[in-house]
């Protein structure tokens, strides 16, 4: 697996790990009454900056390890470079993801249209950045697995 696939793959788990933990934290909070009342907007948001530094430090960590595990083993692929192929990869990754965030969005402001409380807007949107960040690097990494199976 070359340190690009690595790469990718760690965000993922980190982006897995990082989204169902808030998640499930978000149904805890939801069950114990602590997405009602005044304190909603303040919860909600506070939980939205501690997802953002969480998702951050967590992909940093998991993308440091990953390439110092990909380092110290001898029989890795250590092509550590950036051809105009991995950059196109990029890219490809980038567009999947700024299409998955933008069809989040608009459903959001749909479903808000139709009713849909705020704080509902609020968790899909935050939802459909989760999503979009999976699907890109996932696209990233499959495009990595099939270039190299045609080398």
């Amino acid at each position: 697996m070359s340190f690009h696939e690595k790469r990718s793959l760690a965000s993922i788990i980190s982006f897995v790990l990082v989204f169902g933990a808030y998640f499930v934290a978000l149904h805890l909070m939801r069950q114990n009454g602590l997405l009602e009342g005044e304190g909603l907007n303040r919860t909600l948001a506070v939980s939205v900056l501690i997802l953002i530094v969480a998702a951050i430090v967590t992909n940093i960590v998991l993308v440091t390890l990953s390439a110092a595990i990909s380092f110290s083993n001898e029989e890795d692929d250590r092509d550590f470079t950036t051809d105009e192929r991995d950059k196109l990869i990029e890219l490809r990754g980038c567009r999947v993801s700024e299409i998955a965030t933008g069809i989040g969005f608009v459903l959001s402001i749909v479903a808000m249209s139709l009713g849909l409380p705020p704080n509902h807007v609020v968790i899909g949107i935050v939802a459909s950045f989760g999503i979009a960040a999976i699907a890109g690097n996932l696209t990233k990494l499959m495009i990595h697995r099939r270039a190299r199976l045609h080398e």
